[in-house]
């Protein structure tokens, strides 16, 4: 199973750059800001020394995200008001590492980005916790003849237990994907330059990568009863005891596992290849962290001050000289990583402005288009900028001396800086990419022993057992006697020539991938092996079928089956503020539909005769998280609502 690599974030303290409407307020901010610095905390002890203490990082996630939304929602409602725009550090985890070091930590300004950072965390923290699980259950305890009936069933139920955490955290990717990003997106508009994680695409193939793994321990359990009585738990069969589960389930069961891997690895890669650029006024652009938030620095009595949807808000800290017209620095002069990185994983960040500030030896120069010289980039920094330029670009034949693509700064941009991301990390597309031909060829041989033990079609079953087989080493199924000259490598199958692709690469966990999968696949050949013997004994002797070729049978594999479906994320009750219980009732509130039917309808019958435009308007409906409007209860009699 996958091991998230948890990241790391700077220091924020909510009090600085959030005025509460109530003392009240005040005492939760706090709050906020301790259970903050407590995952931050454990986040750097993690990161110096690896931990399996996650159940300790899941419950400061879920005691800190009721605060942090309560603290969104009671910036919709004007309970809180921005003193000025700050950023939000998180380190990037899913983006390749750059020849500088490990990728760095990006500041974005908003509540949105610190929310989608949560969350993201959140999921990670539970999938890594139902992997922990899994690993203290051994390889292959299904085996194991010495164990009790009550240990074998305890087992089992640690393995529902961590299919049930990776539905859990595919239900938080899924929200993040289809809700909360798409929320931030709306609220500020263009986004970039922001890191991978913060991409729809990602979030959508970490739940999908979530659901393929819980897929996989759901067939795990419902193999094991089976396994555990079988007189040969290494190879069974043929034929299958009637007690063993149906082999055409259990090949849709693999095909849809397969087809989750698949569709998460796209995913990732389409995440990968959005390389967001930017830089100038645009990327410099305040965010708000809410809705309408960029714009409630000032005011008076907490009302919104509205800004037109084309100004580019807090520009008044990209440098002085930053005109309407300011361009994007050149991509030459900045370095791979841009301005919005803080490279110091103790340090704080800075609430006022870009982490990598114009002092920085980190900043790029002239990123702001009227930032004073003497502040270039270390020559390092600039030998690996021009590095990756020089690879990523289209064609050989292009000059050095050839201008840089024109870039187009964003109008709303949430970036604080200019951020450039080298794609996402190999070690998340080996594993995609490896389980999901791995999934394909148990499937394949599921169908194989479907065929021939259902409808004794042993040539069509050994069509099977040689596509499976291709997954995994032998190559191409239709090679004859007469190309035994080919080279054995170009005869590898598609898993066993990524393996070799893998022994390239000398990260630790890589090399716990490639020796995990070398053994799942000596496991699984042999039992493909044992198989074809079989079928193939069966058929010379007595059927006598042919075995048609690959297309025929590839045309009739099934759709497949999930066993598990993601648990739809519901965001936690806010700790105070809208929809809180037994929170405070401002007037911002009451005029969102909170609070009893009594006091609503006293309210309403005070204001019939007031203008209403003494009242700054309330937010939309679905800038609220984590709430519900009541409703007020309305006397229910015989034959209500008819009428004739």
């Amino acid at each position: 199973m996958y091991v998230h690599e948890l990241p790391t974030t700077g220091e924020i303290v909510f009090s600085d750059f959030l005025l509460a409407s109530s003392p009240s307020l005040v005492n939760q901010l706090a709050h906020a800001t301790e259970l903050r610095a407590r995952i931050r905390a454990l986040l750097k002890a993690n990161r110096s020394q690896p931990t399996t203490d996650w159940i300790t990082i899941v419950k400061a996630t879920e005691e800190y995200l009721p605060c942090l939304f309560a603290i969104h929602n009671c910036l919709q409602t004007d309970d809180l008001i921005l003193k000025y725009d700050p950023d939000f550090s998180w380190r990037t985890c899913f983006s390749a590492a750059s020849l500088i070091g490990p990728p760095p930590r990006i500041a974005l300004r908003g509540i949105h980005y610190e929310l989608v950072s949560t969350l993201l965390l959140s999921g990670t923290s539970l999938s890594n916790l139902a992997s922990s699980l899994i690993a203290a259950l051994g390889p292959s305890y299904e085996r194991d003849r010495s164990l009790s009936e009550a240990d074998r069933r305890q087992k089992d139920d640690r393995l529902k237990t961590a299919a049930d955490l990776l539905a859990r955290a595919a239900g938080v990717f899924e929200y993040v994907a289809s809700s909360l990003i798409p929320a931030w997106e709306n609220a500020v508009g263009n986004i970039d330059p922001r890191p991978p994680e913060s991409t729809p695409e990602l979030a959508s193939a970490l739940s999908k990568l979530a659901l393929a793994d819980a897929q996989t321990l759901a067939i795990r359990k419902l193999l094991s009863p089976s396994v555990s009585l079988a007189e040969d738990t290494i190879t069974p069969g043929p034929p299958l005891p009637k007690s063993h589960p149906s082999p055409s389930l259990l090949a849709k069961l693999h095909l849809e596992t397969c087809a989750l891997y698949e569709s998460a690895e796209q995913l990732a890669r389409l995440a990968g290849s959005k390389r967001a650029v930017g830089g100038g006024s645009g990327g410099s652009g305040g965010m708000g962290l809410g809705a309408s938030a960029s714009g409630r620095v000032g005011g008076s009595g907490g009302r919104r001050a509205i800004e037109p949807p084309s100004s580019l808000l807090g520009n008044s800290r990209v440098g002085a000289g930053a005109g309407a017209g300011a361009g994007v620095a050149d991509s030459s002069n900045i370095p791979r990583g841009g301005g919005a990185l803080d490279i110091s994983d103790d340090g704080s960040s800075s609430h006022n402005g870009p982490v990598a500030g114009p002092r920085h030896p980190y900043s790029p120069a002239g990123g702001g288009g009227g930032a004073s010289g003497g502040n270039k980039p270390s020559r390092l920094l600039h030998f690996a900028s021009r590095l990756g330029n020089a690879r990523s670009s289209p064609s050989p034949g292009i000059s050095s001396d050839s201008p840089p693509p024109p870039s187009h700064p964003s109008s709303s941009s949430g970036g604080s800086s200019s951020y450039s991301h080298p794609g996402i990390t190999s070690s998340l597309l080996n594993y995609l990419s490896t389980n999901a031909l791995f999934a394909r060829a148990q499937a394949y041989r599921w169908l194989a022993v479907d065929t021939g033990e259902g409808r004794s079609a042993y040539g069509e079953a050994l069509a099977y057992l040689a596509l499976a087989r291709d997954q995994l080493e032998d190559g191409d199924s239709s090679s004859s006697s007469s190309n035994n000259h080919i080279n054995s490598e170009n005869k590898k199958g598609k898993l066993a020539r990524k393996i070799g692709d893998l022994s390239s690469t000398t990260s630790t966990r890589t090399k716990e991938l490639r020796s995990s999968l070398r053994a799942q696949s000596a496991l699984e050949l042999r039992d493909i092996a044992h198989w074809t013997q079989s079928y193939s004994k069966l058929n010379n002797t007595i059927t006598f079928y042919p075995i048609p070729p690959s297309a025929d049978v590839l045309s009739k594999i099934p759709a497949g089956r999930a066993a598990v479906g993601l648990k739809a994320y519901v965001p936690p009750t806010p700790a105070f503020g809208p929809g809180a219980t037994g929170g405070f009732l401002s007037v911002g509130m009451r005029r969102l539909g909170f609070g009893h039917a009594e006091e609503e309808e006293e309210e309403g019958k005070l204001g019939e005769g007031e203008g209403q435009g003494d009242h700054a308007p309330p937010p939309a409906e679905g800038t609220l998280l984590g709430t519900q409007r009541k409703t007020a209860e309305v006397a229910q009699y015989a034959g209500a609502g008819a009428y004739y």
